[in-house]
């Protein structure tokens, strides 16, 4: 539900989502960019980065006129049913009934699996009433924001995954079908996963917590997941893979580090402001975020060193990547001791998930990034709800405090169970449905060839 209210927004807090939207802007795109333009090694992939700010504007202009009103307008079919009740005959009546009625006005446009229309083709970003007093419009009433600031801040998350899709991607089609693809994608993936819990979706409604963007690296992740199923043809230059030895194997180190830091930069941001939470807990967030990261780096590469490799700069960027996908889920709800051992765990489990993909999938960047995106995400967004701490008094939709196993509630660790598995399957069937049309007109285009005299 749209409110058009003239009460005063916080000032304060309007400069911070801006200043956090611009700088997630500036770093996020730019650190994707530089992070694959390192570890991909064709000149036909380097060479592109006019395609790929032109591929920016192209997702700029998708999320603006379709995807955000997907993502974040009331719930399809959610507006609460009116039973109809006989008319009362006192006043007495008429108090008690309404005092038996619930009031179900906060459930209007919330609990779906898909948002509407309304906010298409840039609508409702237009001032209302006068030039004395305009009236702004919020998507709902704690946001302290106007939409417009909301929907210029998820744009960069948007952008995030929509350029990360397309850089894995990237290796098995043309520009043309590349487009296509990621547009369809963010329409069938990227859209009912942001709805489903950011956007006060079904998930939202059943108390599953994401307080920094876990579900970006997630959807990445098993995305990533489901190219490695699909096969799609690799560059030749990357066909090669002989075991998880030759992983790291022609990466330009320099470049994809100053792009995982620009990268890193963004996501501090991201998971500080995501939830429209107060400052001390963004300070608490950027805390944690460098704990993370710093514990995953040093466990991804005292693994490669337990396991007899030369350590190399790649170790420390996908183990400071997968400390930060860990921590992202309850980047706000954990204290700092929680944040070291659940980055400890998610870049664990992360590497040797990486050692298994890497000799079975002929896609070893769609490895890398399943590996240290989509693993510690769900590994994190699941600890959530064992580690969340009741005394942040951050709250779900309907008042109640978050918290986790160890503080008495095993509920919520069911709740980030079901969201894990639910945008896990999303992000892989979805990624699949759109990606294997691709599959088939390659195997189909191989046909031919070999019948050919």
């Amino acid at each position: 539900m749209i409110l058009n209210w003239n009460a005063e927004f916080s000032q304060a807090h309007i400069v911070w989502i801006c200043l956090a939207a611009t700088v997630m802007l500036v770093t996020l795109i730019p650190g994707i960019i530089l992070f694959y333009q390192g570890i991909f090694r064709q000149t036909r992939v380097q060479n592109q980065l006019p395609q790929w700010l032109l591929y920016c504007g192209i997702g700029s202009l998708a999320w603006s006129t379709l995807v955000y009103t997907l993502s974040f307008a009331p719930s399809v079919g959610k507006t609460p049913a009116v039973t109809a009740a006989a008319a009362p005959t006192d006043m007495q009546s008429m108090l008690r009934q309404a005092a038996e009625t619930p009031d179900e006005g906060h459930l209007i446009g919330r609990g779906g699996w898909i948002g509407g229309t309304e906010f298409a083709a840039f609508n409702t970003l237009t001032p209302e009433g006068n030039s004395a007093e305009p009236l702004f419009s919020s998507r709902r009433p704690h946001h302290h924001v106007p939409h417009v600031a909301f929907q210029y801040f998820h744009l960069s998350v948007f952008l995030a995954a929509f350029t990360s899709m397309a850089a894995l991607l990237s290796l098995s089609v043309g520009w043309t079908s590349l487009t296509i693809v990621c547009l369809c994608w963010g329409v069938l993936v990227y859209a009912p996963m942001a709805h489903w819990v950011w956007g006060d979706g079904w998930l939202s409604m059943r108390g599953a917590v994401d307080f920094g963007g876990g579900l970006l690296h997630l959807t990445i992740g098993f995305s990533a997941l489901a190219l490695m199923i699909c096969r799609l043809p690799v560059a030749a230059a990357e066909s090669k893979n002989d075991g998880d030895q030759d992983i790291h194997t022609g990466i330009n180190d320099y470049v994809a580090s100053a792009g995982l830091a620009l990268f890193a930069v963004g996501l501090a941001f991201l998971y500080a402001t995501l939830s429209l939470q107060a400052p001390v807990i963004m300070v608490g967030s950027l805390f944690n975020s460098q704990l993370a990261a710093a514990t995953g780096a040093v466990v991804w590469c005292l693994l490669s060193w337990l396991r007899g490799r030369q350590m190399v700069l790649s170790d420390v960027m996908l183990g400071a990547l997968a400390g930060l996908a860990t921590v992202a889920g309850g980047s706000g709800v954990i204290v700092p001791s929680s944040a070291v051992v659940g980055s400890l765990a998610g870049s664990t489990m992360g590497y040797a998930a990486l050692i298994v993909c890497s000799r079975y999938s002929n896609h070893r960047y769609a490895a890398m990034i399943f590996s240290a995106q989509g693993i510690p995400a769900a590994a994190g967004l699941i600890m959530a709800g064992v580690f969340s701490y009741q005394n942040f008094a951050i709250k779900l939709w309907d008042n109640t405090e978050i918290s986790g196993l160890i503080d008495g509630n095993p509920a919520q660790l069911m709740r980030q169970l079901e969201l894990v598995g639910a945008v896990a399957l999303l992000a892989s069937v979805g990624t699949i449905l759109v990606v294997l049309p691709l599959r088939l007109l390659n195997a189909r285009q191989r046909i031919v060839v070999a019948g050919q005299p």
